[in-house]
């Protein structure tokens, strides 16, 4: 399970500063450029550089900035997480699966062969680690 930092490091805090200021201008210019004239845009330009220079100057200012949106984050990240990995499996181990199944493959060889008196697969000896440095 993922745990929430709730004593994040000064470090931490000021990576999360310049990183709030390089988001903030993203999210700001793509408002910009995709509701043309709006009011959020100009907040988030202004914003941006405040928190970046207080959570520089002084890092424990921000922690609850950090908090409030590991918080907000957190779940979206969860549900995401999820979804990803349920269309994975769906979409490509599933097919792949049934199209093995329909050609009869079985590459983990779980065939059970009644007249074998055991399973064991015989394999070659390791080759000596001095080999490794006689490739050629």
């Amino acid at each position: 399970m993922i745990d929430i930092n709730w004593k994040p490091t000064d470090r931490q805090l000021r990576e999360f500063a310049v990183a709030f200021l390089v988001a903030a201008g993203l999210v700001g210019g793509l408002l910009w450029w995709r509701l043309g004239d709006n009011r959020i845009s100009p907040v988030l330009w202004v914003l941006g550089p405040i928190v970046a220079l207080v959570g520089l100057a002084a890092p424990r200012s921000i922690r609850w900035l950090f908090l409030g949106l590991t918080l907000a984050a957190f779940p979206i990240g969860m549900v995401i997480g999820f979804v990803l990995l349920s269309l994975t499996y769906y979409l490509v181990v599933t097919p792949i699966g049934l199209f093995f199944r329909l050609l009869r493959r079985d590459l983990l060889d779980r065939s059970i062969d009644r007249g074998a008196a055991s399973y064991w697969v015989t394999r070659s000896p390791r080759p000596q680690p001095g080999r490794y440095f006689r490739q050629f």
